[in-house]
């Protein structure tokens, strides 16, 4: 006679073999391999990780563009008071070199601590190969490894399975991490401060990830995001104000034009007032400047 309390309680179903060797996933892993949400990070999440930066589309080379001649003939003429300059910088310059081994290791250091704390942080550029440029600011106390981390996480999962170097050209110099001379160095070390623009290669020159035609091997969201590289500040305009040279050759030739009052040409006249008053005025300005 079977017992009622053993015949209600059900004992669970024994596993097939099947279902030892294969383990049941989560629900949450079922619907992940279904096409569901996937865990992996997505390619904006690694973006806003980075930080601050920029991404500027490929440029042309502004270097090989003639520049426009707007600078005036008299600004290569030298006066005396140039003559003097130049030979006053060249003394100063004679003495701070000369008078560079008696300075004390106090003065030294804080010199050094003046020019660090005048530069705070350094502007990188990551030039490509089709010269797009990645741009980040970091401490100038820094060193170069958080660049390479930078740069490692804004590119594409095909490129970052190969190694790359950061270097300076002209001259050649490669910022390798493994580098014991430049692992070690600050940014401000290193003389990368304020900014600098470091280019990107491959180690393997068989990688062909990175080429002139482009696009360079970044994630897709920072290509979409790229904006215009804004020009550098110019140096001239259309009618560039005249330097101090060309003010002194202006006044000299205005001088020289200007006829001396109450005589004109060696005949008697009445006197050009206007040229009068405005010689007058300019012995005025002379005298006061010269008794400054």
């Amino acid at each position: 006679m079977s017992n009622p309390d053993l015949n209600s309680k059900r004992l669970p179903p024994v596993p097939t073999s099947n279902e030892l060797d294969e383990p049941s996933l989560p629900e949450s892993s079922a619907v992940e391999n279904q096409g569901g949400p996937s865990t992996v990070p997505q390619s904006t999440d690694v973006i806003s990780s980075l930080g601050e930066f920029r991404f500027y589309k490929p440029t042309e080379n502004t270097f090989s563009k003639p520049r426009p001649d707007a600078v005036p003939e008299e600004f290569f003429e030298l006066t005396s008071s140039d003559i003097k300059s130049a030979q006053a910088q060249l003394v100063a310059r004679v003495k701070a070199y000369q008078d560079a081994p008696l300075l004390t290791e106090k003065l030294r250091n804080e010199r050094e601590k003046e020019v660090r704390e005048r530069y705070p942080t350094t502007t990188i550029r990551i030039k490509f190969a089709d010269r797009s440029v990645l741009e980040k600011t970091f401490p100038s106390s820094s060193k170069i490894k958080p660049i390479y981390a930078f740069v490692r996480g804004c590119l594409r999962e095909d490129a970052k399975a190969h190694k790359f170097v950061l270097f300076e050209s002209p001259p050649r110099r490669d910022l390798k991490v493994s580098d014991t001379a430049v692992k070690d160095k600050t940014l401000y070390d290193l003389h990368l401060a304020p900014q600098s623009i470091l280019h990107f290669r491959f180690l393997e020159d068989t990688i062909k990830l990175d080429l002139p035609s482009g696009p360079p091997p970044l994630l897709p969201d920072i290509i979409g995001n790229a904006e215009e590289l804004p020009p550098p500040p110019s140096t001239t305009e259309d009618s560039p104000p005249k330097t101090d040279k060309a003010k002194a050759s202006a006044n000299a030739k205005a001088n020289a034009d200007t006829k001396p009052a109450g005589r004109s040409s060696g005949k008697s006249g009445p006197v050009d007032e206007s040229k009068a008053e405005k010689l007058s005025r300019l012995l005025k300005l002379g005298n006061k400047l010269g008794k400054k």
